[in-house]
């Protein structure tokens, strides 16, 4: 005599109760992560193109001067200027930075370099760059001359043979001759700045160059302070006394920059995400003397 066992009607009505409770929850968390999921995305796109601002801003910034070299290049020019290298026109959504690394070839020069820029005999030291005549300069190098007393210019460097280098002025204007013994070393420049009409985040520079960094920005402004954080206004940055002479002629308050704060807007694409606002302190590493 065998026995059955199975479930009841009311068993299996439970039972089917249950997986339709739990299929309920299941659906409708499936459909929060669903809606929310566009909102996640945004927030990590936000996120992203923020650390990419941040972490060029304060590389540049924190480069500004670089490293000394071997000579203790003289810090007698302008390390930051609040405007872009293509504009004389100071502005607080663009900043343009110069450093000159420890390791960047350098020589001084043995003639004087007149306006305009001609071809010039160098020094070779025992830190030029071994097999290279021209120590270390390459073809088209970007270079800065300063003569130690205040005068500085932007060259453009081209080998000319053995210890000899064709120097042109790569902004003109100039109107100070740099006597024998300047000192001549490849420089890097560049300029971040804030193309309001296309709400993009630029940099300009090295060379020619001028390319999109970060887009959907939404607002961009750089403040300048001294050593105790005492704002420099814009204004005081532009109104003299000079220092140097000719077209690169800077205002000499731009010695009191310290720190360099960048206030930074990123705009949501989703009406339903706050837009992102970083605010960060950049100290050069090097000061201006």
């Amino acid at each position: 005599m065998s026995r059955e066992t199975g479930a009841t009607l009311i068993e299996l009505l439970v039972a089917s109760g249950i997986m339709l409770a739990a299929s309920a929850v299941a659906v409708s968390l499936v459909a929060t992560a669903t809606a929310q999921s566009p909102r996640w995305n945004e927030a990590a796109d936000l996120h992203q193109r923020a650390r990419v601002a941040v972490e060029t801003i304060a590389r540049h910034v924190a480069l500004a001067g670089g490293d000394v070299p071997v000579i203790a290049l003289p810090a007698t020019y302008p390390t930051i200027e609040p405007r872009r290298r293509s504009s004389f026109l100071a502005s607080n959504t663009a900043i343009t930075v110069r450093h000159v690394a420890a390791t960047a070839p350098w020589t001084t020069v043995r003639a004087d370099v007149p306006p305009g820029g001609a071809i010039v005999p160098i020094d070779i030291h025992p830190g030029c760059a071994a097999g290279i005549a021209t120590c270390g300069f390459v073809q088209r190098s970007d270079a800065i001359i300063v003569d130690g007393r205040g005068d500085w210019h932007l060259l453009i460097v081209e080998p000319a043979g053995p210890a000899l280098v064709n120097l042109s002025d790569a902004v003109a204007g100039r109107t100070a001759t740099f006597a024998a013994g300047s000192t001549l070393a490849v420089v890097q420049e560049a300029s971040l700045y804030f193309d309001r009409g296309a709400r993009i985040l630029r940099q300009e520079g090295p060379g020619a160059g001028d390319f999109p960094l970060v887009d959907f920005v939404a607002d961009l402004a750089f403040d300048y302070f001294t050593d105790n954080l005492q704002p420099i206004l814009l204004g005081a940055l532009v109104d003299g006394p000079l220092c140097g002479s000719g077209a690169l002629a800077y205002d000499c308050d731009l010695r009191r920059i310290r720190t360099v704060r960048a206030r930074l807007t990123l705009a949501a694409t989703d009406p339903d995400t706050r837009d992102l606002r970083v605010t960060i302190d950049v100290t050069p590493r090097r000061r201006l003397r």
